[in-house]
């Protein structure tokens, strides 16, 4: 399942650079910055950057059933391995109180990924919302389309652990909803049905769901025994099938190389 990757033509790059500075002009003409604000925007320069990439990728991806959320970056520590990656992931989801199992991730299921991360290399990361065809109003995106889309995005997939380490290092940034760790079918994890965990018998992908201040299983037992525990923001993780049809709970997290 793969998209080529078309390069724009040299008028498109053209025409690229007129629309940036007509925009440039219309908004020196539009809103006038005296110099205080000139200041502040200046203080501001990182989230104004910010603010004008992530306007140029919603503005620009062509699938609508992929609605842009956010942008930001990683930096994969010196220290990381990509084979022991999950077990150190597990570590870290028990030190923040996430409900995390082994028997739903670890890196013998996981140990197949397309592409690897590299330590000290800093990459993008765009998640989309997954919408559904609203002239319908049922889900109509597979695994198959999202395969595609980031195909077209020229995205690598990074799978379990690319998602896993984005959850441990920008956590704040995950958005609301569950996140897929996508990948090709041949380094997904198949359920013989003898795991209680995933689809049986079918290829099963990681899912994680950001809980923004919500008691977790945990606490709730916590509490059963006595212990006073403050309310805090956690993860579930749960697995889904690689032939389940996506609904708009559902949000893609796209990863790329950044040029040096």
């Amino acid at each position: 399942m793969t998209a080529r990757l078309i390069m724009p033509t040299d008028g498109q790059i053209r025409q690229f650079h007129e629309l940036w500075e007509n925009a440039k002009n219309r908004a020196s003409r539009k809103f006038v910055l005296d110099k205080n604000s000139m200041q502040q925007l200046f203080r501001e320069g990182g989230r104004f950057q910010d603010d004008i990439l992530a306007a140029l990728i919603k503005h620009s991806t062509p699938d609508k059933r992929f609605r842009f959320l956010n942008y930001f970056e990683i930096t994969v520590p010196k220290s990381y391995v990509h084979n022991t990656q999950i077990a150190t992931f597990a570590e870290y989801a028990k030190k923040e109180r996430f409900l995390w199992s082994d028997e739903i991730c670890s890196d013998e299921k996981f140990a197949k990924t397309t592409k690897h991360l590299v330590p000290g290399k800093t990459y993008g990361v765009k998640t989309f919302a997954i919408e559904p065809d609203e002239t319908i109003n049922i889900p109509t995106v597979t695994m198959d389309d999202c395969l595609l889309f980031l195909a077209s995005q020229n995205a690598i997939l990074v799978g379990v652990q690319g998602i896993l380490l984005a959850c441990q290092l920008k956590k704040d940034k995950f958005p609301s909803g569950w996140i897929i760790a996508l990948d090709k079918k041949k380094a997904l994890w198949k359920n013989d049905g003898s795991c209680a965990y995933g689809h049986p018998y079918a290829y099963n992908t990681l899912v994680v769901e950001r809980c923004p201040l919500e008691p977790c299983l945990v606490e709730h037992y916590l509490v059963k025994q006595g212990i006073v525990m403050e309310r805090h923001e956690t993860m579930n993780f749960t697995l889904l099938s690689s032939k389940e049809h996506l609904s708009s709970q559902y949000r893609l997290m796209s990863f790329h190389e950044l040029n040096s």
